[in-house]
């Protein structure tokens, strides 16, 4: 088929439209140049009317400046949609409960110094621990002020958050508390949270199975803090003490006898730190004893690593019970607290306006995503329409190697035989050459009508969508400069 035949009006048509928007776009840039001496900031061409209209040739700053905002608002939504959707995998949330997540992390998004991707972060963390949708709604709020007040990110806050309540037997409700509490601790005691965090790891399954409440397995970890025994070897320790509570040798038990002290009460349930401690503080007093003698009771009752905890809570004589009932007292609302106060300065400023900045973006990207998503697809299909057009070029690239193959036998057979051989051999050539120009033009006009086919489809695809952004930037037009 003559080249020429080939057509694509499928390229005319997205020409067409794209000229489309290039004149919507210069009646916002005229309406702006008309309020307020920016015209032409909208179009996509028309760079004498944005000088005309700024009275400058400053087209490519603002509309470099225009551009870099869209590009940067598109990309927090798309980051933000790809995060919530991995919530939506993980939780398995459809309809109202989705809604009611993605809600809820633009909120957090909107009112803290955490972004809403950073929330959505938070969600799929908890999710990855096996909390559903309804959970997570419930923790996503005091993780997120356990976050602002350890200085940690959402993503760590939800790890121990999840930690904490899954090993301790806790309700989501919960939570809050648990975050009030670990606040106390870390501005109480010579922790942080994410020591706090590690202590817990290693104890709080046997804290739980020995009754210990929240309050009482925190305040033994500070204590044990302030004596340098932090982080994971706070919780290995305490989990040594308790174990060896239960699990004793003949030894420690003839000890126990001797100072009559039991660590269990007569239904066999530990009776407790601060009872133990008083008691062992109360019969060393009695029997007068120096600080070797206690450590080498302890260290036959407990063996030597659960003794040195003991030993670091006798230290502190009776002040664990009152501990804990100050962390019972003063807890309540002491995350927020604090969490406030450390954002209330400059930086806090600038985090909450990212924040803002960012909630705006993912409301531009709203917006405009279906006609994004609609032109992606759209703009896909017709590239995958093009490719299938290549495939046919397998079909002529045979014959053109076939053709090549004999013009090759024909020169040597030239070069070899007499001038018979060299008539037949120029005949060959010819036929060779006429099937490679032949083969060639018509493999080539099968490409073009492929490409052609896929252009057409690629302006069928962006129809709907161009014209939803041109009426998008008329709407624009008549509203803000109207």
């Amino acid at each position: 088929k003559p080249l020429g035949n080939v057509k694509m009006p499928g390229l005319d048509a997205i020409k067409s439209k794209i000229d489309g928007i290039n004149s919507s776009a210069e009646k916002m840039g005229k309406g702006a140049g008309g309020k307020g001496g920016m015209g032409g900031i909208g179009s996509l061409g028309a760079v004498g009317g944005v000088a005309a209209g700024m009275g400058m040739g400053g087209f490519l700053t603002p509309m470099a400046g225009v551009g870099i905002a869209m590009a940067g608002a598109v990309k927090v939504g798309v980051d933000f949609d790809r995060m919530m959707s991995r919530v939506k995998a993980l939780t398995g949330a459809t309809g109202e409960e989705f809604d009611a997540l993605r809600e809820l992390a633009l909120k957090l998004g909107r009112e803290t110094e955490f972004s809403a991707s950073e929330a959505a972060q938070g969600m799929s963390s908890f999710a990855l621990s096996g909390f559903k949708a309804k959970a997570i709604l419930d923790v996503m709020t005091p993780s997120v002020r356990l976050a602002s007040a350890g200085m940690i990110d959402i993503g760590k806050s939800a790890e121990i958050s999840a930690i904490i309540l899954r090993a301790m037997g806790l309700e989501e409700s919960k939570l809050g508390k648990v975050t009030d509490v670990l606040t106390f601790a870390m501005t109480n005691a010579l922790t942080d949270m994410t020591q706090l965090s590690d202590a817990f790891k290693y104890v709080a399954p046997t804290a739980k199975m020995a009754g210990l409440s929240i309050e009482e397995t925190t305040a033994a970890i500070m204590m044990l803090s302030d004596q340098g025994i932090q982080g994971s070897e706070a919780g290995t320790v305490l989990r040594n003490m308790l174990k060896k509570s239960s699990d004793q040798s003949d030894e420690a038990r003839q000890m126990m006898e001797m100072l009559n002290i039991t660590f269990h009460d007569a239904k066999g349930n530990f009776r407790g730190f601060g009872v133990i401690l008083d008691d062992l503080n109360r019969k060393f007093k009695e029997m007068n004893l120096g600080d070797m003698q206690k450590l080498e009771i302890l260290g036959t009752m407990f063996e030597i690593r659960a003794g040195t905890g003991f030993a670091a809570l006798l230290d502190k004589g009776g002040k664990y019970n009152d501990l804990v009932q100050r962390i019972a007292k003063e807890h309540v609302g002491l995350a927020t607290k604090i969490s406030g106060i450390q954002i209330d300065n400059l930086w806090g400023d600038l985090k909450i306006f990212w924040s803002s900045v960012q909630d705006a973006g993912i409301k531009f990207f709203d917006a405009v995503k279906g006609p994004l998503r609609a032109f992606v697809q759209g703009f896909n299909e017709a590239v995958l329409a093009i490719g299938r057009g290549f495939v046919g070029i397998v079909d002529f690239i045979s014959p053109i190697t076939s053709g090549l193959a004999s013009l090759g036998a024909a020169i040597i057979r030239v070069a070899e035989g007499p001038i018979g051989i060299l008539l037949s051999a120029v005949g060959k050539v010819g036929n060779a050459f006429g099937e490679f120009i032949d083969k060639g033009i018509k493999g080539l006009g099968f490409l073009l009508e492929k490409s052609a086919e896929g252009f057409n489809l690629l302006a069928d695809k962006l129809d709907g969508p161009i014209n939803r952004l041109k009426e998008f930037t008329s709407r624009k037009t008549t509203t803000v400069f109207s």
